[in-house]
């Protein structure tokens, strides 16, 4: 008679490794292995990209279907606006606390909320102020669009880089995906109350997301770090002082060749080539979820020793940009081949001549999505305020070209402009890190460590 073979693993083992808290340590010693925690970071921020920059693509979707030429072209001038101040004021404290280490970001958290919402707080109510006066005293309809669409995305994309980093360095990894499903939640309903005849106004469609970008701050001054306003505005004052100058050169320069073409094109009699751009800036959406969910993950997790050679910088360096320039390469060959069906299942008959424009807009994505490692570097080596200044010189460009080619060439000639000031400015990056790109020497990781903002 055979005997029963013995049980390696009892039953109760095996009941107590399928228990909650069992599967609990698990993925807590999962996630303190630094190379899976990395991986698992960047499919849950990969996750809350495609949330996010789907809703403002089909936000792109609803406005060109359902609104006006002039308020496509409005939407488009109120974001950028909105991003040139994002640009000033990223500088001069979101990106170095980006690269701070996480118990120092989480023992200042408070302070850099109160300095957070003091700045863009302050801006949400003067823009405020401005929307209700246009509203009362001024008939010009574009001007209200554009002045709605500014405090819309000022809070939206004021708060977004900011809530990030602070999610992040609090380990609540899965808030911002909640808070972007919410938001593609929200959208939707919007598209699909316009489909349904509803004809929600655009000052309308506004408001409601202003509520939503508000409910957003409240829940991380609320839940994530509640803010200390005496010392933010402390740190407000100081990092003003310090960084405010060069940030606003920096910032000048990349609204010279990114947001002044587009503000030059505003100004033609027609709002046609204005919306036409605005519009193939919203197919771009996919590829910049994606590499921004992995620059998020890779920033966090760039110093991953004490000190770091020359040498380990370049090549986290040449693997990231590598990475990101590959994506960036296939966008540009699904323009080239399918941009018409691409814009058809978008927009569809209204842009169908657009394609050249689009191909513009996926070149100027490459040089925008390679910009993001070669930014990482320059923080990590003390050169920011060098980066900021030379920017100018890059901006310059983009505004000449703008100059001459919006005019006779309408959104063609604006991303041309565009992408002239970008490669510019790429190459004058590239020189101001050569030292780490072509390895002269062998030395720590920063000329200055980066300072606390």
């Amino acid at each position: 008679m055979q005997k029963p073979m013995p049980q390696k693993y009892p039953l109760r083992y095996v009941e107590n490794a399928l228990s909650p808290k069992a599967q609990q340590n698990a993925l807590s010693k999962m996630l303190s292995n630094p190379r899976f925690k990395k991986y698992a970071l960047n499919a849950v921020f990969l996750a809350e990209q495609v949330f996010f920059s789907g809703a403002n693509f089909l936000l792109m979707v609803v406005l060109t279907r359902f609104y006006t030429e002039t308020e496509v072209s409005s939407y488009g001038i109120g974001l950028s606006i909105s991003l040139v101040m994002q640009g000033i004021l990223r500088n001069c404290y979101m990106v170095q606390n980006s690269v701070l280490p996480p118990s120092i970001a989480r023992n200042r958290a408070s302070k850099v909320m109160g300095q957070h919402l003091i700045i863009w707080l302050g801006i949400a109510a003067v823009e405020a102020v401005l929307l209700l006066i246009l509203l009362t005293t001024d008939t010009d309809s574009r001007k209200v669009s554009i002045m709605a669409a500014t405090i819309v995305t000022t809070l939206i994309y004021g708060h977004l880089s900011f809530d990030r980093i602070m999610m992040i360095k609090h380990e609540k990894y899965l808030s911002p995906m909640v808070a972007a499903f919410i938001f593609a939640l929200l959208v939707g309903s919007l598209f699909l109350l316009n489909w349904s005849g509803h004809n929600i106004s655009f000052l309308e469609m506004m408001m409601t997301l202003i509520l939503f970008a508000l409910g957003k701050i409240i829940y991380s001054s609320t839940f994530v770090a509640k803010p200390d306003f005496f010392w933010g505005w402390r740190l407000t004052k100081n990092n003003m002082k310090k960084y405010f100058v060069s940030s606003t050169m920096g910032s000048l320069g990349y609204t010279g060749y990114n947001h002044i073409p587009l503000f030059v094109l505003g100004l033609l009699p027609s709002q046609v080539p204005a919306a036409v751009f605005t519009a193939m800036r919203g197919l771009t959406q996919p590829l910049q979820m994606l590499i921004r969910s992995m620059d998020v993950v890779d920033k966090n997790f760039f110093q991953t020793k004490a000190v770091m050679t020359e040498k380990d910088v370049r090549d986290k360096l040449f693997r990231q940009f590598t990475l990101y320039a590959l994506f960036s390469a296939a966008f540009i060959i699904a323009a080239v081949f399918f941009g018409e069906l691409i814009i058809h299942l978008a927009y569809g008959e209204k842009y169908a001549r657009s394609v050249p424009v689009l191909i513009g807009f996926s070149i100027w994505a490459l040089l925008m999505t390679i910009s993001f490692p070669l930014e990482t570097v320059i923080v990590r080596k003390g050169r920011l305020k060098k980066y900021n200044y030379q920017r100018l010189i890059a901006g310059a460009g983009g505004t000449i070209f703008a100059y001459f080619l919006c005019p006779s060439y309408g959104a063609l000639g604006c991303i041309w402009a565009s992408n002239i000031g970008s490669i510019i400015a790429t190459l004058l990056t590239v020189w101001l890190i050569r030292d780490v790109i072509f390895l002269k020497t062998v030395s720590p990781l920063s000329d200055e460590q980066p300072r606390a903002a």
